[in-house]
């Protein structure tokens, strides 16, 4: 999946944000979180990993219902059996912005946590905006998960990033 060259050209094209004082572009970091990932569920196998992180590509195909192979592929994991409930992460945001969410979905407890949020929110607004549910639902579909008869509680949580961090109190 790595060696697709729509998959690194994106970043290849962006290597010069990975620099002091720079914006790292999220095609870099969504390349290289998708290229940890697969490494660790290489040496350990994907179904030992104890969460998933789903590139941006394989999100938006999931969201608008074009995967062309099944999640379980793009995981690694194998086509038959019970996958174990574990958390999903994925980096949500635009290539022209500057600002991007880490987002985990955790199926156990039943909620979802949206790091980089841009203030700590007293309810669901973000979350329903950009992906209402969608997203869950066919994850829990595709492997075959029990939903909770509630949809799952948003949690928006201000993670500062690297390029905000003149937000910061200067005591710290």
């Amino acid at each position: 999946m790595l060696a697709d060259p729509a998959r690194w050209s994106n970043a290849y094209s962006q290597l010069s944000s990975v620099a002091p004082e720079a914006s790292l572009h999220l095609a870099v970091l969504d390349f290289y979180l998708t290229q940890e990932w697969y490494s660790l569920a290489q040496q350990t196998g994907a179904e030992n990993c104890s969460a998933f992180y789903l590139d941006r590509s394989t999100v938006h195909h999931i969201n608008s219902g074009t995967l062309q192979h099944t999640l379980r592929k793009w995981l690694l994991l194998p086509q038959q059996g019970v996958v174990k409930q574990c958390p999903i992460l994925f980096i949500e945001g635009h290539d022209e912005g500057t600002h991007h969410k880490l987002v985990l979905l955790d199926y156990v407890a039943n909620r979802v946590f949206l790091f980089g949020a841009s203030g700590l929110h007293g309810d669901d607004t973000l979350y329903a905006q950009w992906n209402n549910n969608r997203l869950w639902n066919a994850i829990c579909h595709e492997f075959g998960w029990v939903r909770h008869n509630q949809k799952p509680s948003a949690f928006q949580l201000d993670w500062i990033q690297v390029c905000e961090s003149s937000q910061l109190p200067a005591n710290i």
